[in-house]
């Protein structure tokens, strides 16, 4: 039994809570997409109670009474792939997955997001090691594929650089992965990968 001491957590939202789930859901099942009144809604979990999920908005779905049942304990992403419906996000997260990392830093800067790494410990000191592959995607599914796209077409193109220019500034992780004509070259490179285009003037550096 809950008291008003007691630790358990609620089972149930409240009236507010599943008129606010009901209006988000735009008064459909958020698994079949059926018109339900609010009398009919039942509210479902993307993680089920009895495996550590909370009574929450975030891990609630506006259900009807047959995809409810239909679910049971079930999580989210499992019973929508049993009724033949692919996860929020899963097309994104699949595009993303083909990206390479200097890409997902770019659309985590350009869209505001930060992406942390875990923290690491040893015996003798705590440190944050730099954010994967797959933090970067879990960060940025929820962004439009359109939204996307659009970022990347933006993105400057990396800089190609001979031996001379690379020991003097940073690599770019992308070396090599676009072709030369689709990259900026530094001006020493330029002379050998485009004499047509004229690089006239520019001394080369001392071997």
């Amino acid at each position: 039994m809950c008291t008003l001491f007691s630790d358990e957590p609620k089972r149930t939202l409240t009236i507010r809570d599943k008129q606010i789930l009901w209006e988000k859901a735009n008064h459909k099942c958020e698994a079949c997409g059926k018109q339900i009144d609010f009398t009919e809604m039942q509210v479902g979990h993307k993680t089920a109670h009895s495996k550590g999920g909370s009574t929450t908005l975030r891990n609630s779905a506006c259900l009807c009474y047959k995809c409810n049942r239909l679910q049971g304990t079930d999580s989210w992403s499992t019973f929508l792939k049993k009724i033949g419906k692919e996860p929020e996000g899963s097309k994104t997260k699949k595009s993303l997955k083909s990206l390479n990392l200097a890409q997902l830093k770019y659309l985590a800067k350009v869209n505001n997001i930060s992406v942390k790494g875990r923290i690491k410990q040893n015996l003798f000191s705590t440190h944050r090691v730099a954010p994967s592959k797959t933090q970067y995607i879990n960060a940025l599914f929820k962004l439009p594929q359109s939204k996307i796209d659009s970022d990347l077409k933006k993105m400057p193109a990396p800089e190609l650089l001979c031996m001379w220019c690379f020991l003097h500034s940073t690599f770019c992780p992308q070396l090599g992965q676009k072709a030369a004509s689709a990259v900026r070259v530094c001006p020493h490179l330029a002379q050998y990968l485009a004499p047509a285009a004229g690089a006239e003037g520019v001394g080369a550096p001392s071997w």
